[in-house]
């Protein structure tokens, strides 16, 4: 697809929707859509700005419709659109085109708020992108009774972007870094509650990473995350990065050590 894409997150189930949909807000780019491809992939999509209604003449294949209002809230769905048909929203404003079977897959339900995310978002960026939604956070009763202080360490950096705008809508302060190297003495210094580690390519650093971490005084939680949710010889257990956003929400509640109010700043950075 296009090389400027993003993400899609679905900020009501804490999921991703798509992870590369290219935006279509000019007349010449809605104009043209899909038209000329010969598969949509799971994962890949186009979200047409401003677009109450499209059509799929000339498709090769059927797709899935999601249409929603001007906040980018779903106000429609229409799943498994053949070609040669046409379909329109009131009061819609976008539609965003995906590969056939993703709305049931993505669990995207009508009234569900989706959010564009940069996918190639950088350290700051990520952190200030989360922040832009923290004053609407949803803070849920933890072990403290004040907001979690989560450290995102990896080198994907969609991972870190979706992951730091949902942690901070559930009431968490996020700090992110790339690298896995010191990230003991990151996590000290900042006196973060979780390190959430991205084992990605290497399972070896992010296994020494946390053990470095479990030996921290005061302690730290440690969450494992990589594409295979199962790695054998880890005795740590690691989470499925892309799974559902409340299993990663409730390992950090876990792992989080209890903590009285002194550790926390209460604001954001």
């Amino acid at each position: 697809m296009a090389r400027e894409t993003k993400l899609i997150v679905n900020l009501t189930r804490g999921n991703v929707v798509c992870e590369q949909v290219v935006i279509a807000d000019r007349a010449r780019r809605r104009m043209r859509g899909l038209l000329g491809r010969r598969s949509l992939p799971p994962g890949e999509g186009m979200l047409l700005q401003p677009s109450p209604s499209i059509h799929t003449s000339f498709l090769r294949f059927p797709i899935d419709v999601v249409f929603l209002d001007r906040n980018l809230r779903v106000i429609k769905l229409v799943e498994h659109l053949p070609p040669w048909h046409a379909a329109s929203a009131i009061d819609g404003r976008s539609a965003l085109e995906l590969a056939a079977g993703e709305i049931v897959r993505r669990n995207v339900q009508v009234g569900d708020q989706l959010l564009t995310v940069e996918s190639s978002i950088d350290e700051e960026d990520a952190g200030a992108d989360a922040g832009e939604h923290e004053s609407q956070a949803l803070i849920d009763p933890d072990r403290s009774g004040g907001p979690a202080k989560v450290l995102l360490v990896g080198a994907d950096r969609r991972f870190r972007s979706v992951a730091a705008t949902l942690l901070a809508r559930r009431g968490c302060e996020v700090s992110v870094t790339e690298r896995i190297v010191g990230v003991a003495e990151l996590a000290h210094r900042e006196a973060v509650d979780v390190v959430v580690l991205d084992a990605g390519s290497l399972p070896t650093a992010a296994t020494l990473a946390a053990a470095e971490l479990d030996a921290l005084e005061p302690p730290v939680g440690v969450v494992l995350v990589s594409e295979e949710q199962k790695r054998g010889g880890s005795p740590t257990q690691v989470l499925e990065k892309w799974g559902e956003f409340d299993a990663l929400f409730g390992a950090i509640t876990e792992a989080r050590p209890p903590r009285g109010t002194a550790g926390f700043s209460g604001g954001s950075r």
